[in-house]
C-alpha cells in the first residue's frame, strides 16, 4: 500500500515539472516570437509626390511622369499629374508639345491639365497682353472745352499720380504724344486708359496755375475699390482662358526671363539630360482681352 502510495505521488511529481516544463517553453516561444512579418511592400502603392527641390527637372523625369499618366492605376496618374502641375514654367512648352504628340487620351489631358495650371498660376501675369487695360493712373477727371484739356478733380491717394505729384486743379494738355486739344473726347481719354498697364512709363504735360509742369508717372494696378468684383472676375477669367488658348495656337510670346533655368533645375542628377524646351513663343497660350479700365470714381 504504501509503495503504491508512493508511485503515485512520483507520477504526480512528474506530470507537474512535465506541466511546469512546458509552460515555461510556451512563454519562452511567446517571448522571443518575432513580430509578425510585414508583407512586403505592395509595388503599386503610390508614394506623396516629392517637393519639386529633391529632383531636378530632366529629360528622364519628366518622361517618368508622362509614362506614369498612361498607368492604369488612377492613383498612380494622379499623382503624376499632380507633381507636373508643379513644375517650373520654362517645361510648358515642351509639355504641351508632348501632349500634341501623344495618341494616349490621358497622357493629354494630364499633360494639358497641368500646362495649363502653370501657366495660369505663373506665366499669366507676366504677359504683356494680361497687364493691358489692368493700368490706373489715379485720378478723378472730367473734359474741359476752354481751355480744351483733361481736367484732375481729384487724386487718388497712394497711386501713381499722386507720386509723381500731380494735383486737383490740373489740367492735363498732353499725354506722351498725344495733345490734347480741340475735338478730344471723353472717349478718346478712356481710349488711353484702357491701353494702360501696370508698370509703364507716362509723360504729362500740364497746365498748373497758367504754368506748364511736366511729369513722369509710372502706372499701377487697377486698386481693388475701385473693381466691379463680379464683373471684373468674369471679365479675368474670359481673358485668361483666351490667353491659354492663344499661346497654344503660337500667338503669345513668353518673356525670355521666364523661361531660364530654375534653381531646382540648375543641379541635375548624375548622367540626367535637362530638359530641352521648344522655342519660346512656338507653343502658346489663351490672349486675353482687354479689360476696360474702370474710369475713377468721381
Amino acid at each position: 500500500m504504501t509503495d503504491l502510495l508512493r508511485s503515485k505521488t512520483a507520477f504526480a511529481a512528474a506530470a507537474l515539472l512535465i506541466f511546469v516544463a512546458c509552460g515555461r517553453l510556451g512563454a519562452a516561444e511567446i517571448a522571443t516570437e518575432k513580430p509578425a512579418a510585414t508583407p512586403p511592400a505592395d509595388k503599386t502603392t503610390v508614394n506623396a509626390a516629392k517637393p519639386v527641390a529633391e529632383e531636378a527637372w530632366t529629360e528622364e523625369r519628366l518622361n517618368r511622369l508622362v509614362k506614369e499618366l498612361s498607368d492604369d492605376r488612377f492613383s498612380v496618374r494622379e499623382r503624376a499629374a499632380q507633381e507636373l502641375a508643379d513644375a517650373p514654367p520654362k517645361l510648358v512648352a515642351a509639355m504641351v508639345k508632348t501632349a500634341r504628340d501623344s495618341e494616349d487620351p490621358e497622357v493629354q489631358k494630364g499633360l494639358f491639365d497641368a500646362s495649363r495650371k502653370i501657366f495660369m498660376a505663373k506665366l499669366l501675369k507676366h504677359l504683356a497682353e494680361w497687364k493691358i487695360g489692368r493700368g490706373f493712373l489715379g485720378i478723378s477727371w472730367g473734359m474741359s472745352e476752354d481751355p480744351p484739356g483733361i481736367q484732375v478733380s481729384q487724386v487718388i491717394a497712394g497711386t501713381g499720380a499722386e507720386k509723381a505729384g500731380v494735383k486737383a486743379g490740373d489740367l492735363i494738355v498732353k499725354i506722351d504724344k498725344q495733345e490734347i486739344g480741340d475735338g478730344f473726347t471723353s472717349e478718346d481719354a478712356v481710349k488711353i486708359w484702357k491701353a494702360m498697364a501696370p508698370g509703364d512709363p507716362m509723360k504729362l504735360e500740364l497746365k498748373r496755375d497758367g504754368e506748364a509742369v511736366h511729369l513722369d508717372v509710372t502706372i499701377g494696378e487697377v486698386p481693388e475699390d475701385f473693381r466691379d468684383s463680379n464683373a471684373d472676375q468674369t471679365e479675368s477669367e474670359e481673358r485668361a482662358e483666351a490667353l491659354w488658348k492663344k499661346y497654344l495656337a503660337g500667338e503669345v510670346k513668353v518673356p525670355e526671363r521666364l523661361l531660364l533655368p530654375t534653381a531646382e533645375s540648375s543641379t541635375p542628377s548624375p548622367n540626367s539630360k535637362p530638359v530641352s524646351t521648344p522655342e519660346a513663343g512656338k507653343t502658346s497660350d489663351a490672349a486675353p482681352s482687354s479689360s476696360p479700365m474702370p474710369e475713377p470714381k468721381p
